[in-house]
């Protein structure tokens, strides 16, 4: 399932619905630490923060930590990254063999098929495309196939209808095609993983205080698990500041 605009519309949504200032389409450069954080941002600007929340892939926690710990650098540059194009190819309908009406398929490497997946996107959302027209989303790359997720369209596309032809039969040229690289996409954690995590944040601790990471390559990289993580990291953010902060108020 998804929202009817994408998951794009549940981040507009955020972004105007939390109090404060949201800054997006702005990146960091650099984090330094003395008694509070700055934060320098793309623009030029610099932010001051008494706690700072990374949310972002490792190895870009990797790349703003190096300057403070070469280690904690290094360990999460241990997460690898593969990478996944998607192509979404659309038919006319009628053109489509009969009947197509499951959400897709997961194709093992066994099969040893050029695609890691095909979902029916006209299927699982009927409402992205004109009802004359059968949408296809294709996916490539993956641990195994990295390099044929960066080929050149033309190519790409080739290879996608040639699977598309042996897997469902469909043998027609599509009336549209929208390629998305993903360059990196998915975190691969290794064995072991979780201790690795534990004992870099054990060491941020002491190196940067009030400094936390959550993400998808933190402790699971589905959507559920990036709400659970976050959800639990603010709480225990927010429940240590004001165990420091100065009692403003009181009965």
């Amino acid at each position: 399932a998804t929202l009817r605009g994408g998951l794009g519309e549940l981040v507009e949504a955020l972004a105007g619905r939390i109090e404060g200032e949201i800054l997006t389409g702005t990146a960091v450069t650099a984090l330094r630490y003395k008694q509070q954080y700055e934060l320098v941002l793309d623009d030029g600007r610099t932010l001051t923060a008494d706690a700072v929340i990374l949310a972002i892939p490792t190895y870009a926690m990797a790349d703003l930590l190096a300057e403070h710990d070469a280690q904690i650098a290094e360990q999460l540059s241990r997460v690898i990254y593969t990478p996944v194009t998607t192509v979404n190819v659309a038919f006319n309908r009628q053109d489509v063999p009969d009947p197509f009406d499951g959400f897709g398929v997961v194709i093992p490497e066994s099969e040893e098929s050029q695609l890691l997946a095909v979902e029916g996107m006209s299927v699982k959302f009927p409402h992205r495309a004109p009802d004359d027209q059968f949408v296809l989303r294709a996916f490539v790359g993956g641990q195994a196939r990295a390099d044929l997720a960066a080929l050149p369209d033309d190519e790409l596309t080739a290879l996608v209808l040639r699977e598309l032809a042996a897997i469902f039969g469909i043998e027609v040229m599509p009336t549209a095609v929208h390629i998305t690289r993903w360059l990196p996409a998915n975190p691969q954690p290794p064995v072991g993983h979780l201790a690795l995590i534990a004992e870099v944040e054990q060491r941020l601790q002491t190196i940067l205080p009030h400094l936390s990471l959550t993400g998808a390559g933190m402790r699971g990289q589905g959507i559920p698990d990036c709400i659970r993580q976050s959800q639990a990291l603010a709480g225990q953010v927010w429940k240590n500041e004001m165990a420091q902060a100065p009692l403003l108020y009181h009965e």
